[in-house]
């Protein structure tokens, strides 16, 4: 996550340098193939168990989410040529890994088209928590293969390595591979007549205006050809049979002037596919060299051959079967892994001071939410003042119940809300309610929600008091509402109107009546009503 969020950030990659300074990239392939390999050799088995029913399959997806996590944190490393040198001999492993997966994909969409449902939206009703995790795992493989096919991009970019060259375009004929996963473009699809393409993350709507606007991943594939084909080792390596040019052909048709000015790169491509139109090149010549073989894959498939049934009865009785108290105890190590400090620490910029915006060391023991860089500000449990004693029968003034310590201070604007069209139509809103509940507000105040009930009107507070929510409510300085510049006083009567002086609130008067009336009927009229409401 980290290294995400430096690379985005454009921050210095702390993360890609530990990785390989402490020789962990091999590593990470490692885990890679190795959750690929008990993915296509133990998962099923556990699948078919009949006496295998957990009461919670989130270990089980744990592990088949860390292929998606490794291959992420690599096509964020591997964009640089330190990383790729760094992996060493593991590059061989990745390369055949990257393989195994295009070529999945583009057997999967040349037989069922691209994936015409969302990754959380493809259980159906009453399938069963092991049917819903077949299901997700199959829609996982989709994403993890689009990443693999940026890695295999950052691959062509930085490798010099002959064994990897051979490996690419002997072995795997990857050129070949790449023309078909353009040829049937599994990140497009039509839904409902219209065109979508599968954009970090997600399906998007593309307008009939953008539909010949390339995406990330069509640059992708078009920079790895690009460097397959056009780089002078590769060139001497690759065998242009009748098979193979007849394949690259294919692109021509696809490289149109829309598409080369976008990416200009392309036309040296175009020319190169034009020349071999019309040319016969020589067979690569057969050089004895001494050529490195990937060994991760091999190893793990050999070492553990015979044994997957066992070692699938094993991690159901010791891993994927916990009590309830181990299930426990897994939550709070999440919960400490990914709680508020931990997040925020990871965030490269420094909180700022709601008051001052200078940098800031403490925040608000209330709400966790806000930032100060000292504790002169309001005190957050005296945030709120709570309403005047009164006597029975009579009710405090309502704007007393809204006071907010230090409101008129620049770090307090919670309160700052203007009389405009939209409050107009809320308070008379409010006062229709009012009137068509006159006299019966003791029996509504003896209502006794069921504890379903509440929990209820807790979750749909939750979504409507959001923190996205109430921070559009809180711009940034509150302005005058006759001239417009900052301003420090507010209308008394309604507490809803700024202004920066005496002069701006009487130019502003004749605009503002009407609201500020308004706003000071629906207070008294709501008191009136509320009269007869005991404390």
């Amino acid at each position: 996550m980290q290294a995400i969020l430096s690379a985005s950030s454009a921050h210095d990659e702390y993360i890609k340098e530990l990785l390989v300074a402490l020789g962990k990239i091999p590593t990470l392939v490692h885990e890679l193939i190795l959750v690929e390999v008990w993915k296509q050799k133990v998962f099923p088995i556990l699948c078919q168990l009949q006496d295998f029913n957990p009461k919670s399959t989130f270990p089980l997806y744990m592990v088949i989410h860390h292929e998606a996590t490794v291959i992420n944190l690599l096509e964020t490393i591997m964009f640089h040529k330190d990383s790729c040198e760094a992996a060493d001999d593991a590059v061989l492993d990745l390369v055949d890994y990257c393989h195994r997966k295009l070529t999945l994909l583009a057997s999967r969409t040349s037989r069922y088209g691209p994936p015409t449902q969302d990754r959380h939206n493809l259980a159906p009703d009453g399938a069963s928590s092991m049917q819903e995790l077949q299901i997700q795992n199959a829609a996982l493989e989709f994403e993890i293969s689009l990443k693999a096919l940026s890695v295999l991009r950052y691959i062509t970019d930085h490798t010099d390595s002959i064994s990897v060259i051979n490996r690419m375009l002997c072995t795997h004929n990857m050129p070949c591979v790449l023309v078909q996963l353009i040829d049937c473009c599994p990140w497009s699809r039509y839904k409902a007549g219209e065109v979508e393409k599968y954009m970090d993350g997600t399906w998007h709507k593309i307008s009939p205006e953008d539909h010949v606007k390339m995406s990330k991943l069509d640059g992708q594939v078009w920079l790895s050809l690009y460097n397959l084909l056009l780089k002078e080792d590769c060139q001497r390596k690759y065998d242009f049979n009748n098979f193979n040019k007849s394949q690259l052909l294919k692109l021509r048709s696809f490289l149109t002037e829309i598409l080369i000015d976008q990416l200009p790169n392309l036309l040296s491509l175009q020319r190169f596919l034009a020349h071999l139109s019309v040319t016969d090149p020589a067979p690569p010549k057969k050089e004895l060299v001494l050529e490195q073989i990937p060994e991760m894959w091999n190893h793990i498939v050999h070492e553990n051959a015979g044994k997957w049934k066992a070692i699938a009865k094993y991690q159901v009785k010791e891993t994927f079967n916990p009590s309830e108290k181990e299930l426990r105890q897994q939550a709070q190590r999440l919960a400490q892994t990914y709680s508020l400090d931990v997040m925020e620490r990871l965030i490269p910029e420094k909180p700022k001071c709601g008051c001052c915006g200078g940098e800031a060391s403490k925040r608000c023991s209330r709400c966790q939410g806000e930032w100060y860089c000292n504790s002169d500000a309001p005190d957050p449990e005296a945030a709120v003042s709570e309403p005047e004693s009164v006597a029975e029968g009579s009710v405090a003034d309502t704007s007393s119940w809204l006071n907010v310590a230090g409101c008129d201070r620049t770090v307090s604007r919670v309160c700052d809300l203007s009389c405009t069209a939209e409050l107009r139509s809320f308070l008379t809103e409010i006062l229709s309610i009012v009137h068509e509940n006159a006299g019966k507000w003791k029996a509504v105040a003896k209502f006794n929600p069921s504890e379903k009930e509440l929990i209820q009107q807790a979750q749909r507070l939750a979504q409507t008091y959001s923190l996205d929510v109430m921070e559009r409510l809180i711009p940034e300085k509150p302005k005058c509402g006759c001239c417009g510049g900052e301003a420090s006083k507010r209308c008394s009567r309604c507490q809803g109107e700024w202004y920066c002086n005496r002069e701006c609130q009487v130019k502003h008067w004749s605009k503002h009546e009407a609201a500020c009336k308004l706003m000071a009927e629906a207070s008294e009229e709501i008191q009136n009503n509320l009269l007869d409401v005991k404390p």
